[in-house]
């Protein structure tokens, strides 16, 4: 838990403006329960071990807004509807390079319900083990030996994927439904390339450790219509020694 302004929790300071416990064992959930009752979701009770991560971001009123050291920023519940839906027309352009997301749920937890509702989702439609291996390969680059990675000089990589994203009535009831196909290619740069040396020179003189590697993908179909443009994206990875 994090106390940037240092109001809440006992002893601490600007050096140290936060706490880690272990929540089982503290019985947090009896002892403070308005602030973790809103962790009791997707499987996570409070009084058992979770195998996820959960976060909680407190959002700033106008109120909090008006005496933050932090933000002045405020949200109202629509500013809070409005980047949920924004989430969801970006979201799967933001999977389109991650190496194991496969989908991405929004929920929305009203008072009186007893669980949250599901508003909106986008997902890999099919996620086969050929996808999954084709969008770990730069993970499994990264971890090989530098020697062997040297190795890969201009490894190429063309798959193809297809996105489902949804968005949910009450009831969940589905109000709108759409698939987007890409055709995703990624590569290795070779040593001997500019960014190759770059690479070299990262290493050898700031200890910055790369893999000279891009990715592109192109939508190359949507619901019902063609259409007639792509979406690029290129960097260069890290890479563990």
């Amino acid at each position: 838990m994090f106390d940037p302004h240092c109001k809440f929790l006992p002893q601490v300071s600007l050096a140290n403006p936060g706490k880690r416990f272990d929540f089982v064992s503290t019985h947090a959930l009896d002892r403070y329960r308005d602030q973790f009752v809103p962790y009791c979701a997707f499987g996570c009770d409070m009084e058992s071990p979770y195998a996820g991560t959960l976060f909680r971001f407190p959002l700033r009123n106008d109120q909090q807004a008006a005496v933050s050291r932090l933000s002045r920023q405020s949200y109202s519940e629509d500013d809070m509807s409005n980047l949920l839906h924004n989430l969801y027309l970006e979201g799967v352009s933001a999977m389109l390079f991650l190496k194991n997301v496969e989908a991405i749920e929004i929920y929305e937890w009203h008072k009186g319900m007893e669980s949250p509702q599901q508003t909106y989702i986008c997902h890999i439609d099919t996620p086969t083990a050929e996808i999954r291996w084709h969008r770990r390969v730069f993970s499994r680059l990264s971890q090989a030996p530098l020697s062997a990675s040297q190795g890969m000089n201009n490894y190429t990589d063309v798959y193809s994927v297809r996105f489902v994203s949804e968005a949910f009535a009450a009831a969940a009831h589905v109000t709108e439904e759409k698939t987007e196909s890409f055709l995703i290619a990624q590569a290795m740069g070779a040593a001997s390339s500019r960014v190759g040396a770059m690479v070299k020179n990262a290493a050898k003189d700031h200890d910055l450790h790369f893999l000279p590697w891009a990715s592109l993908a192109a939508k190359v179909a949507g619901t019902g219509q063609k259409v007639a443009f792509s979406f690029y994206f290129s960097s260069l990875g890290w890479c563990k020694l």
